[in-house]
């Protein structure tokens, strides 16, 4: 994970630490549920949103406590992590600030084949660009009504209703899992302000076991001269620019707040719980596999995901409560034998 840089002074290290436009948060407003193959936002989860909502992939969601305000209008901050195997991504969760007077558009991209920096130098010589997420209207806090001084924000949940994003790529660090990455690309930026994603952090400075891989940096690119195209939805230009790899500094470690969500499963089984403990496979039938799973990680205190075994309390949207105890292994058995393709 990366370091977060709380003051102001700058120090120089192996690689630049980003200095300034780390802030405090104020406050969320609340979750915003954006459609993206329709463009519909709600302020509430929309009627079938478990249809299209499924088990967290990767995991960090930690607590929220800042955002990074240095994305400048054609820049594009990628993230990094690792997965198992190859798994398909229907949704994604994240936080959006933009402290200004007026609505932005969102880029999120997912790439596969992405190290953050590590691996893969020159960094653009093995990203490759798998799909994303275009939201049009992330609210200025500002034109909400909050002070401009202070730094509100929106938890977001993202999804298609057309056929979900692959998630395949190569190892780059030998470590047995595929890496990844993912990014923030702020766009049409009307009225003054900071625009940047929410920073998460673990005080154990290791990432949960929900979301390997974690970097304690990440990449920025830039191309001041490239007009952004939401009709295609593509990989930035070949003559994007890479700025540099970056750190928060030397106080705490933070991530850019980020999940990726699996296809839900079509019908809700025996157990009427849509075969949510199918944490290992996302094959929607609950069987030993992933019995197996939940109790590789049993006795897990904090910072579990649901891929962990972490399925108590269920919940929809929201499962689970950080741990992997004898709550989670009643409901996998509550659920054992389901299969939610019938």
């Amino acid at each position: 994970m990366k370091r977060l840089l709380l003051i102001a002074a700058i120090c120089f290290v192996a690689m630049p630490v980003m200095a300034g436009d780390v802030m405090p948060i104020t406050g969320t407003s609340g979750t915003m549920y954006h459609n993206a193959t329709t463009g519909e936002i709600t302020k509430s989860a929309p009627q079938g949103v478990r249809g299209d909502l499924g088990r967290p992939l990767w995991d960090f969601t930690m607590d929220l406590y800042a955002f990074w305000g240095g994305v400048a209008e054609n820049q594009l901050a990628i993230d990094c992590g690792d997965v198992d195997y190859a798994v398909p991504v229907q949704g994604i969760g994240f936080t959006a600030f933009n402290n200004a007077s007026s609505d932005c558009a969102l880029y999120i991209p997912l790439y596969a084949d992405e190290n953050c920096g590590h691996d893969d130098d020159p960094p653009q010589d093995t990203r490759k660009w798998l799909g994303g997420f275009y939201i049009e209207n992330i609210p200025g806090s500002v034109a909400e009504g909050h002070p401009p001084d202070e730094y509100w924000s929106w938890y977001w949940r993202s999804w298609l209703i057309e056929d979900p994003i692959l998630l395949e790529g190569v190892d780059l660090d030998g470590d047995d899992l595929q890496d990844f990455g993912y990014g923030f690309w702020y766009l049409n930026q009307g009225g003054a302000g900071l625009m940047g994603p929410g920073l998460v952090g673990d005080p154990n400075t290791s990432p949960p076991p929900s979301a390997p891989g974690a970097e304690n940096d990440f990449d920025l690119w830039a191309d001041p001269n490239f007009q952004f195209d939401p009709n295609l939805l593509g990989n930035p230009p070949a003559n994007v620019t890479f700025v540099g790899n970056y750190w928060f500094g030397p106080t705490s470690f933070a991530q850019f707040y980020f999940e990726m969500l699996a296809p839900a499963c079509p019908n809700r089984g025996d157990a009427n719980r849509y075969c949510s403990a199918d944490i290992y496979g996302f094959d929607c039938v609950i069987d030993l596999s992933d019995l197996a799973a939940l109790l590789a990680n049993y006795g897990l205190t904090v910072g579990a995901g649901v891929l962990d075994g972490d399925v108590d309390p269920y919940d929809p949207i929201f499962p689970g409560d950080g741990d992997v105890d004898l709550g989670d292994l009643a409901e996998m058995l509550a659920q054992y034998g389901d299969n939610c393709n019938l």
